[in-house]
């Protein structure tokens, strides 16, 4: 069967992404830094006017200045845990493709168990800051969980 994975090196790209992007959402987050220079104008889609208060005539698409720091913080997150969660490993073989799938399923129990948390719980700007944290949360989940099953696997198979 052909493997939908990416090459084992993608890891390689994937760790450095993925973890100064979760350097930097919590720099960003606790310290509220946004960089100057990241100050661009964007293309926004659905635009941002209120059209109930403003005379301005309804827009699609539009550009906005921006900062652009959140954006390029999800933007490493996501790409890196990707290549780090959908890599191969230097053998791949049916042991390691459970190993995946029971994480995922595992990943997604605990996805949903804080998604019907945060419904029940969250109102407001908490609701809104964890749902941008949920996009990526399940992916740091998920390597999480598979990468500890390898490692148990691994030092289980150095004591026998």
């Amino acid at each position: 069967m052909k493997s939908t994975l990416f090459s084992y090196t993608s890891r390689y790209f994937g760790w450095p992404l993925l973890t100064m992007g979760l350097i930097l959402g919590l720099i960003s987050f606790y310290f509220e830094i946004e960089f100057s220079w990241l100050d661009v104008k964007v293309l926004a889609i659905g635009g941002e006017s209120n059209h109930f208060f403003s005379n301005e005539e309804p827009s699609f698409f539009s550009l906005m200045e921006d900062n652009f720091t959140n954006e390029l913080i999800a933007l490493l997150i996501l790409i890196g845990a990707v290549l780090v969660a959908f890599s191969k490993e230097k053998v791949e073989d049916e042991f390691f493709q459970r190993l995946r799938f029971e994480a995922m399923i595992w990943a997604l129990k605990i996805q949903s168990l804080l998604l019907l948390l945060a419904i029940l719980f969250l109102y407001n700007f908490a609701f809104l800051w964890f749902m941008m944290i949920a996009l990526v949360s399940f992916y740091v989940i998920y390597i999480g969980r598979y990468h500890y099953q390898l490692m148990k696997f691994k030092r289980e198979a150095r004591a026998e």
